[in-house]
């Protein structure tokens, strides 16, 4: 799966690797209330997110992630869907749901930093997004799963909600478009202690602002979906 970077802003993705302890047990909560998810979850299209685990995590792992970044973006009113998809070239064409990505339809790699494509910023870097120039819709986008040992070493339970985190994120990047990063909640640029302490507590979530902006791009999505499906063909 080959992409031009000419015209893609990557957005790199930070994380405080000087500040990991998370023995304390700190709370604030920086996300959408459940009751506004609630009610514009019933109003959004939902998301499909191909997933494909170059990194060879466990199936478990997997599982839980994906769980935990539909239970984040569900909160900031995406439902989403969620396909694992094949990392063999030779296999993908027997699976129908891992077809090229649509305006509603992502493709996610959990991958070593040695396969990323352009290389890490650094040692710090937790994932990236590529974001088209000229506004369209971003569909690609990484989390490199060193980041993950990084954070929650050996607590495989630990490790695999920090990666739905890390997902989460890079999926806003894809749905909030250029200059994404905020100074709070889950699309921070870089991510402190008390941000780590939130995430094990299930409250590192999208900003209120955030979530309308994603709820807007997904109805555009939507849009641009069904006017593709209405299109005749010659």
């Amino acid at each position: 799966m080959v992409r031009s970077l000419r015209n893609q802003v990557v957005v790199a993705s930070l994380l405080s690797l000087s500040s990991m302890g998370l023995s304390s047990m700190g709370m604030t909560s920086i996300g959408i209330s459940r009751a506004h998810a609630a009610e514009v979850n019933s109003l959004s299209p939902a998301l499909t997110v191909n997933i494909y685990n170059h990194a060879q995590a466990s199936e478990t792992t997997v599982s839980v992630a994906t769980a935990e970044a539909a239970r984040i973006l569900r909160d900031a009113g995406i439902e989403t869907r969620w396909t694992q998809c094949p990392t063999e070239p030779e296999l993908i064409p027997l699976y129908t749901d891992c077809k090229l990505p649509g305006p509603s339809s992502l493709v996610l790699r959990v991958i070593p930093r040695s396969m990323a494509r352009p290389k890490p910023s650094g040692p710090a870097a937790f994932g990236v997004a590529l974001v088209p120039k000229d506004g369209s819709f971003g569909r690609f986008a990484s989390v490199y799963i060193e980041a993950v040992a990084a954070i929650a070493g050996d607590d495989e339970t630990l490790g695999a909600r920090i990666l739905g985190h890390l997902m989460s994120h890079e999926l806003g990047h894809l749905l909030l478009g250029k200059q994404s990063h905020s100074r709070r909640g889950i699309m921070r640029a870089d991510w402190l202690e008390k941000d780590l302490q939130d995430a094990r507590q299930g409250r590192f979530l999208f900003t209120t602002q955030q979530a309308g902006k994603m709820q807007g791009a997904m109805a555009r999505r939507s849009e641009r979906l069904q006017a593709g499906i209405r299109r005749p063909q010659p």
